[in-house]
């Protein structure tokens, strides 16, 4: 929930402030003890610097019912015009487009604040929506590229084990072969010691292919 302030958030956020001409904007995630502000125009302190508020303060949790509020005169929405917030921030329109995830899930809100009462027209909601949708990919993406990092981990930890056991048969073919140098070895125990040659061959060609075909899917390759 919480982290660090992203440079692409926060241009959302100012470009939504820019086109729609209002002084305060917040793109915030909601838990449900929290609405956190990943990024945010305008914000006053202490809001800029703790960038959080209890849940039971938040207007935003009202969308996660996945509705959007659009209200023109706060002080005629009750979901507004009853928060303290509102009082504190001087809230007197505002809109707050849900955050839905590919999954249906709500993770937050896009809002838009003005300090006047105004008549939010349909290309201010359409704007809005459409900026939300941008911070969707956005955090889309930071998604993916925490599932690559995890793979690319959990690929690279495969090799490195399939690479540590391959030393195993390679030594027992080493020690057979040793074994056959030996010039009292009767002719059984040099059929033994082929045949230990020939398993642990067998197994570390197995373990070669294993390591290539991690390998490959490492690299983001098929595996024929």
């Amino acid at each position: 929930m919480g982290s660090e302030r992203e440079e692409a958030f926060d241009r959302l956020a100012s470009l939504a402030a820019f086109i729609l001409k209002v002084p305060l904007t917040i793109v915030s995630l909601i838990s449900d003890k929290q609405q956190f502000f990943k990024a945010g125009y305008g914000l006053p302190s202490p809001y800029d610097q703790v960038r959080s508020l209890p849940i039971d303060e938040s207007i935003c949790r009202y969308t996660l019912a996945d509705d959007p509020i659009i209200a023109g005169d706060a002080k005629l929405d009750p979901l507004v015009a009853n928060q303290p917030i509102a009082k504190t921030l001087e809230i007197a329109a505002y809109i707050a487009i849900p955050m839905k995830d590919h999954r249906g899930y709500v993770l937050g809100a896009f809002c838009a604040i003005d300090t006047k009462p105004r008549a939010w027209s349909s290309d201010d909601v359409n704007i809005m929506r459409e900026l939300t949708k941008s911070v969707m990919t956005e955090i889309h993406l930071r998604e993916q590229l925490r599932e690559l990092e995890t793979e690319k981990i959990s690929r690279e930890t495969v090799v490195a084990a399939l690479t540590h056991d391959l030393r195993t048969p390679v030594s027992a073919a080493k020690m057979a072969s040793a074994a056959l140098q030996e010039p009292d070895i009767d002719v059984e125990e040099q059929k033994q010691m082929i045949e230990i040659i020939s398993r642990n061959m067998d197994r570390a060609d197995r373990m070669i292919h294993d390591i290539l075909d991690a390998s490959r899917l490492k690299a983001g390759e098929g595996v024929p």
